[in-house]
């Protein structure tokens, strides 16, 4: 579900500051890269014990044993790999469905496409405000929420270090 409209997140009188998704994705290539390299030399070096293992059991060893041995080791290595090939998919797909709002009262995190997660924080409970590089760093209470990517870093700081709160 693509968010329409913005103003069903922040209440009548509330001045909108920034609305807007991240800049950049987070997608995870360089995890991806990974994967697929440790997935593949896994993957050839499986079949080249499984091919030297039938073809030894062919010469008169006990071949089933053998099959079944190395199609053990081959699943018990390789379900640690399907968790992190999972965690990947859902990386990749939660990278899409993030949007961000900060009004002159609050800032909130939008997070799902069909069932929309809300992080919220009021100015009023704010400690502090930082911004670093194209982030902005919001400290409350004893946890933070950070708006990674954010065009405009600089001038939505500024112009949120202007309200009163």
């Amino acid at each position: 579900m693509k968010i329409k409209d913005d103003s069903l997140f922040y209440n009548e009188g509330e001045k909108l500051i920034y609305s807007g998704e991240p800049t950049k994705k987070p997608y995870p290539i360089i995890e991806i890269i990974a994967f697929a390299l440790v997935f593949i030399a896994l993957a050839l070096t499986d079949g080249f014990l499984l091919g030297a293992s039938v073809f030894k059991s062919v010469a008169g060893e006990n071949l089933g044993a053998e099959i079944a041995l190395y199609a053990i080791a081959l699943i018990l290595h390789l379900i640690p790999l399907a968790f992190w090939g999972f965690s990947l998919v859902v990386k990749f797909f939660s990278a899409k469905s993030t949007r961000y709002l900060i009004t002159d009262k609050r800032a909130t995190i939008l997070i799902g496409k069909d069932k929309i997660q809300a992080e919220t924080v009021f100015f009023s409970d704010v400690d502090e405000i930082k911004c670093v590089k194209n982030s902005l760093v919001i400290l409350y209470k004893e946890d933070k929420m950070i708006f990674k990517n954010l065009e405009n870093a600089e001038e939505v700081y500024k112009e949120i270090k202007t309200i009163n709160f």
